[in-house]
Protein backbone atom coordinates (compact mmCIF):
# COMPACT_ATOMS: atom_id res chain seq x y z
CA UNK A 1 0.00 0.00 0.00
CA UNK A 2 1.47 3.50 -1.07
CA UNK A 3 1.82 6.29 0.96
CA UNK A 4 -0.85 8.94 1.13
CA UNK A 5 -1.52 12.59 2.36
CA UNK A 6 -4.89 14.07 3.03
CA UNK A 7 -4.77 17.92 3.06
CA UNK A 8 -8.09 18.93 4.62
CA UNK A 9 -9.41 22.73 4.81
CA UNK A 10 -11.76 23.58 8.63
CA UNK A 11 -12.63 26.65 10.15
CA UNK A 12 -9.79 26.07 12.15
CA UNK A 13 -6.87 25.99 9.77
CA UNK A 14 -5.47 23.25 7.33
CA UNK A 15 -4.53 19.63 8.86
CA UNK A 16 -2.79 17.24 6.75
CA UNK A 17 -3.43 13.42 7.68
CA UNK A 18 -0.51 10.98 6.54
CA UNK A 19 -0.25 7.36 6.35
CA UNK A 20 3.51 5.38 6.04
CA UNK A 21 4.54 3.46 3.54
CA UNK A 22 3.28 0.42 5.15
CA UNK A 23 0.25 1.23 5.35
CA UNK A 24 -0.06 0.66 8.90
CA UNK A 25 -0.73 4.02 11.04
CA UNK A 26 -1.14 7.56 10.27
CA UNK A 27 -0.43 10.84 11.78
CA UNK A 28 -2.21 13.92 11.60
CA UNK A 29 -0.23 17.55 11.40
CA UNK A 30 -1.30 21.26 11.74
CA UNK A 31 -0.34 22.75 8.54
CA UNK A 32 -1.58 26.53 8.91
CA UNK A 33 -3.33 27.27 12.46
CA UNK A 34 -6.33 29.76 13.64
CA UNK A 35 -7.11 30.50 10.33
CA UNK A 36 -11.03 29.85 8.44
CA UNK A 37 -10.03 27.99 5.63
CA UNK A 38 -12.57 27.61 2.86
CA UNK A 39 -11.11 26.04 0.08
CA UNK A 40 -7.71 24.37 -1.25
CA UNK A 41 -5.90 23.99 -4.30
CA UNK A 42 -2.68 22.51 -4.96
CA UNK A 43 -0.73 22.98 -8.44
CA UNK A 44 3.00 22.24 -9.30
CA UNK A 45 4.28 21.30 -5.82
CA UNK A 46 2.63 25.22 -4.69
CA UNK A 47 -0.27 24.34 -1.74
CA UNK A 48 -3.48 27.23 -1.89
CA UNK A 49 -5.70 28.03 1.00
CA UNK A 50 -8.38 30.63 0.58
CA UNK A 51 -9.87 31.87 3.61
CA UNK A 52 -13.19 34.08 5.05
CA UNK A 53 -10.95 37.19 5.70
CA UNK A 54 -10.01 37.42 1.35
CA UNK A 55 -6.62 36.23 1.46
CA UNK A 56 -4.81 33.43 -0.20
CA UNK A 57 -2.20 31.32 1.72
CA UNK A 58 0.30 29.38 -0.32
CA UNK A 59 3.17 27.04 0.77
CA UNK A 60 6.05 26.26 -1.29
CA UNK A 61 7.48 23.49 0.95
CA UNK A 62 4.88 21.52 1.98
CA UNK A 63 3.24 23.59 4.39
CA UNK A 64 5.80 24.14 6.62
CA UNK A 65 6.02 28.11 5.74
CA UNK A 66 3.67 30.31 4.56
CA UNK A 67 3.11 33.44 2.15
CA UNK A 68 -0.27 35.45 2.38
CA UNK A 69 -1.66 37.82 -0.19
CA UNK A 70 -4.89 39.73 -0.61
CA UNK A 71 -7.38 38.92 -2.83
CA UNK A 72 -10.36 41.16 -2.30
CA UNK A 73 -12.28 42.44 0.39
CA UNK A 74 -14.52 39.47 0.06
CA UNK A 75 -14.50 35.61 0.73
CA UNK A 76 -12.40 33.39 -1.20
CA UNK A 77 -14.73 30.39 -1.71
CA UNK A 78 -13.11 28.80 -4.36
CA UNK A 79 -10.18 27.42 -5.93
CA UNK A 80 -8.63 25.98 -8.73
CA UNK A 81 -5.00 26.58 -10.51
CA UNK A 82 -2.80 24.66 -12.92
CA UNK A 83 0.67 25.90 -14.76
CA UNK A 84 1.14 28.51 -12.22
CA UNK A 85 -1.94 30.39 -12.82
CA UNK A 86 -4.60 30.39 -10.15
CA UNK A 87 -7.93 31.46 -10.19
CA UNK A 88 -10.15 32.25 -6.77
CA UNK A 89 -13.94 32.59 -6.76
CA UNK A 90 -15.12 35.15 -4.15
CA UNK A 91 -18.38 36.23 -2.64
CA UNK A 92 -20.19 38.59 -4.00
CA UNK A 93 -19.65 36.56 -6.55
CA UNK A 94 -16.30 37.59 -8.63
CA UNK A 95 -13.35 35.08 -10.70
CA UNK A 96 -10.36 36.91 -9.80
CA UNK A 97 -7.07 35.61 -11.38
CA UNK A 98 -3.30 35.29 -10.29
CA UNK A 99 -0.45 34.84 -13.37
CA UNK A 100 2.47 34.22 -10.54
CA UNK A 101 1.51 31.77 -8.48
CA UNK A 102 -0.97 33.77 -6.06
CA UNK A 103 1.95 36.86 -5.78
CA UNK A 104 -0.56 38.76 -6.53
CA UNK A 105 -4.55 39.32 -8.42
CA UNK A 106 -6.49 40.78 -10.14
CA UNK A 107 -10.43 40.24 -11.00
CA UNK A 108 -11.58 39.09 -14.30
CA UNK A 109 -14.98 40.42 -15.40
CA UNK A 110 -17.90 39.96 -14.08
CA UNK A 111 -21.26 37.69 -14.03
CA UNK A 112 -24.47 38.97 -15.98
CA UNK A 113 -27.04 36.94 -14.52
CA UNK A 114 -30.26 36.76 -16.37
CA UNK A 115 -32.68 37.11 -13.81
CA UNK A 116 -32.04 39.16 -11.26
CA UNK A 117 -33.59 36.93 -8.27
CA UNK A 118 -30.88 34.06 -9.13
CA UNK A 119 -27.96 36.45 -7.54
CA UNK A 120 -29.16 36.00 -4.04
CA UNK A 121 -29.01 32.46 -2.29
CA UNK A 122 -31.74 31.17 -0.52
CA UNK A 123 -29.45 29.54 2.69
CA UNK A 124 -28.72 32.98 4.40
CA UNK A 125 -31.85 35.38 5.53
CA UNK A 126 -32.17 37.87 4.66
CA UNK A 127 -31.09 36.69 1.36
CA UNK A 128 -27.45 38.06 0.44
CA UNK A 129 -25.36 38.01 -2.65
CA UNK A 130 -24.22 34.29 -3.38
CA UNK A 131 -20.64 33.55 -4.39
CA UNK A 132 -18.28 31.36 -6.75
CA UNK A 133 -18.80 28.30 -4.52
CA UNK A 134 -16.81 25.74 -7.03
CA UNK A 135 -14.18 26.48 -10.11
CA UNK A 136 -12.50 24.44 -12.97
CA UNK A 137 -10.01 24.94 -15.16
CA UNK A 138 -9.62 22.61 -18.14
CA UNK A 139 -8.09 23.19 -21.69
CA UNK A 140 -8.69 26.66 -22.69
CA UNK A 141 -11.76 27.11 -20.63
CA UNK A 142 -12.64 27.91 -16.80
CA UNK A 143 -15.79 26.92 -15.51
CA UNK A 144 -17.26 28.49 -12.66
CA UNK A 145 -19.99 26.91 -10.56
CA UNK A 146 -22.38 29.72 -8.32
CA UNK A 147 -24.35 28.86 -5.51
CA UNK A 148 -27.53 29.11 -6.08
CA UNK A 149 -27.73 30.44 -9.77
CA UNK A 150 -25.62 28.40 -12.50
CA UNK A 151 -22.64 27.28 -14.01
CA UNK A 152 -20.88 29.91 -16.59
CA UNK A 153 -17.84 29.43 -18.91
CA UNK A 154 -15.03 31.50 -20.47
CA UNK A 155 -13.35 30.60 -23.43
CA UNK A 156 -11.13 33.94 -23.08
CA UNK A 157 -9.24 33.37 -20.26
CA UNK A 158 -12.03 35.25 -18.14
CA UNK A 159 -12.38 38.33 -20.43
CA UNK A 160 -16.02 37.22 -20.93
CA UNK A 161 -18.61 34.57 -19.63
CA UNK A 162 -21.00 32.50 -20.87
CA UNK A 163 -24.84 32.41 -19.76
CA UNK A 164 -25.86 29.12 -17.39
CA UNK A 165 -24.62 26.01 -19.52
CA UNK A 166 -28.30 24.40 -20.33
CA UNK A 167 -28.09 20.64 -18.55
CA UNK A 168 -25.92 22.07 -15.45
CA UNK A 169 -27.52 22.48 -12.16
CA UNK A 170 -28.42 25.17 -11.17
CA UNK A 171 -27.43 25.22 -7.45
CA UNK A 172 -23.70 24.14 -7.61
CA UNK A 173 -21.65 23.39 -4.82
CA UNK A 174 -18.50 21.36 -6.07
CA UNK A 175 -16.71 20.76 -9.31
CA UNK A 176 -14.33 17.96 -10.19
CA UNK A 177 -12.46 17.15 -13.20
CA UNK A 178 -10.68 13.78 -13.79
CA UNK A 179 -10.21 11.33 -16.93
CA UNK A 180 -11.20 14.62 -19.62
CA UNK A 181 -14.75 14.48 -17.87
CA UNK A 182 -16.06 17.65 -15.79
CA UNK A 183 -18.29 16.72 -12.83
CA UNK A 184 -20.45 19.01 -10.85
CA UNK A 185 -22.60 17.96 -7.50
CA UNK A 186 -25.20 19.96 -6.82
CA UNK A 187 -28.81 20.06 -5.92
CA UNK A 188 -30.41 17.45 -8.29
CA UNK A 189 -27.39 14.92 -8.06
CA UNK A 190 -24.88 15.34 -10.31
CA UNK A 191 -24.14 16.66 -14.22
CA UNK A 192 -21.19 15.61 -16.46
CA UNK A 193 -19.77 17.66 -19.39
CA UNK A 194 -17.18 15.89 -22.03
CA UNK A 195 -16.85 19.10 -23.41
CA UNK A 196 -15.28 21.62 -20.92
CA UNK A 197 -18.45 22.56 -20.03
CA UNK A 198 -19.81 23.20 -23.01
CA UNK A 199 -22.93 20.92 -22.63
CA UNK A 200 -24.05 19.18 -19.71
CA UNK A 201 -25.92 16.24 -19.15
CA UNK A 202 -27.75 14.55 -15.47
CA UNK A 203 -26.54 11.32 -14.81
CA UNK A 204 -29.67 10.14 -11.84
CA UNK A 205 -29.75 6.45 -12.64
CA UNK A 206 -29.97 4.49 -9.59
CA UNK A 207 -29.70 8.27 -7.49
CA UNK A 208 -32.27 8.08 -4.71
CA UNK A 209 -31.52 11.50 -2.94
CA UNK A 210 -31.33 14.50 -5.00
CA UNK A 211 -28.90 17.34 -2.96
CA UNK A 212 -25.51 16.63 -4.34
CA UNK A 213 -22.71 17.94 -1.94
CA UNK A 214 -19.15 16.77 -2.75
CA UNK A 215 -18.04 14.60 -6.43
CA UNK A 216 -14.93 13.40 -6.69
CA UNK A 217 -13.60 10.30 -9.96
CA UNK A 218 -10.42 8.53 -9.91
CA UNK A 219 -9.68 5.08 -12.24
CA UNK A 220 -13.08 4.66 -13.68
CA UNK A 221 -15.23 5.42 -10.78
CA UNK A 222 -17.00 8.37 -10.03
CA UNK A 223 -18.35 8.94 -6.23
CA UNK A 224 -21.14 11.44 -5.11
CA UNK A 225 -22.35 12.03 -1.79
CA UNK A 226 -25.92 12.78 -2.11
CA UNK A 227 -28.76 13.20 0.70
CA UNK A 228 -32.33 14.13 0.73
CA UNK A 229 -32.51 17.85 0.94
CA UNK A 230 -34.73 18.40 4.09
CA UNK A 231 -32.25 16.51 5.74
CA UNK A 232 -29.26 17.89 4.09
CA UNK A 233 -27.76 19.87 6.41
CA UNK A 234 -29.27 18.63 9.70
CA UNK A 235 -27.59 16.32 12.44
CA UNK A 236 -29.08 13.46 10.44
CA UNK A 237 -28.43 14.24 7.31
CA UNK A 238 -29.30 10.18 5.45
CA UNK A 239 -26.26 11.20 3.35
CA UNK A 240 -24.47 8.31 1.19
CA UNK A 241 -21.78 8.00 -0.66
CA UNK A 242 -22.94 6.84 -4.04
CA UNK A 243 -20.58 5.61 -6.62
CA UNK A 244 -20.82 5.02 -10.67
CA UNK A 245 -18.69 2.42 -13.21
CA UNK A 246 -17.92 4.05 -15.58
CA UNK A 247 -21.19 5.37 -17.73
CA UNK A 248 -22.91 3.24 -15.47
CA UNK A 249 -25.69 3.33 -12.37
CA UNK A 250 -25.41 4.72 -9.03
CA UNK A 251 -25.21 2.04 -6.61
CA UNK A 252 -25.03 3.37 -2.36
CA UNK A 253 -21.19 2.05 -1.18
CA UNK A 254 -22.03 3.61 2.53
CA UNK A 255 -24.81 3.70 4.99
CA UNK A 256 -26.57 6.05 5.81
CA UNK A 257 -24.03 9.20 7.26
CA UNK A 258 -25.01 11.79 9.95
CA UNK A 259 -23.40 14.09 8.42
CA UNK A 260 -22.74 14.76 4.86
CA UNK A 261 -18.92 14.03 3.35
CA UNK A 262 -16.41 15.69 1.33
CA UNK A 263 -15.03 13.95 -1.04
CA UNK A 264 -11.76 12.97 -2.29
CA UNK A 265 -10.31 10.56 -4.80
CA UNK A 266 -7.21 8.40 -5.79
CA UNK A 267 -6.61 5.71 -7.82
CA UNK A 268 -8.54 3.09 -6.45
CA UNK A 269 -8.79 4.78 -3.22
CA UNK A 270 -11.48 7.23 -1.89
CA UNK A 271 -11.83 9.24 1.60
CA UNK A 272 -14.83 10.89 3.12
CA UNK A 273 -14.24 13.55 5.57
CA UNK A 274 -17.14 13.94 8.07
CA UNK A 275 -18.67 17.00 9.91
CA UNK A 276 -17.16 15.72 13.13
CA UNK A 277 -14.02 15.46 11.74
CA UNK A 278 -14.59 11.46 11.23
CA UNK A 279 -12.52 10.41 8.26
CA UNK A 280 -13.99 7.04 6.30
CA UNK A 281 -11.07 5.04 3.70
CA UNK A 282 -11.56 2.65 1.02
CA UNK A 283 -8.95 0.89 -1.02
CA UNK A 284 -11.65 -1.02 -3.21
CA UNK A 285 -13.18 1.52 -4.81
CA UNK A 286 -15.77 1.64 -1.83
CA UNK A 287 -16.42 -2.04 -1.54
CA UNK A 288 -15.32 -1.83 2.25
CA UNK A 289 -14.87 1.66 4.62
CA UNK A 290 -12.59 1.98 7.36
CA UNK A 291 -12.70 4.97 9.75
CA UNK A 292 -9.09 6.50 10.13
CA UNK A 293 -7.52 6.19 13.48
CA UNK A 294 -7.62 10.34 13.54
CA UNK A 295 -9.67 13.60 13.76
CA UNK A 296 -9.85 16.68 11.47
CA UNK A 297 -11.32 18.72 14.46
CA UNK A 298 -14.51 20.07 12.64
CA UNK A 299 -16.34 19.73 9.37
CA UNK A 300 -13.72 19.74 6.38
CA UNK A 301 -15.01 22.45 3.32
CA UNK A 302 -12.22 20.97 1.33
CA UNK A 303 -10.37 17.39 1.02
CA UNK A 304 -7.25 16.55 -1.22
CA UNK A 305 -5.70 13.43 -1.38
CA UNK A 306 -1.86 13.35 -2.66
CA UNK A 307 0.78 10.51 -2.96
Amino acid sequence: MSPRALIAATQSGVVRVTRDDGGGSWTTEPLLSSVDVRCLALDEGVLYAGTQSGDVHRSTDGGRSWSLSHVADAPVKSLAAGHGTVYAGTKEPRVHVSADAGASWRPLAGFTPRRSWWWAQPAERPFRPTYVSALAVVPGTIVAGIEACGVFRSTDRGRTWSGHRHGALRDCHELAFADGCLYEAGFGGLAASTDGGGTWSRRGDGLDRRYGWSVAAAAGTIYLTAAPARSAHTRNSRARVFRAFGDGAWEPCTDELPTLARLSAIADEIFAALGDGTVLGSGDHGDSWEALPVNLGGSSRALLATG
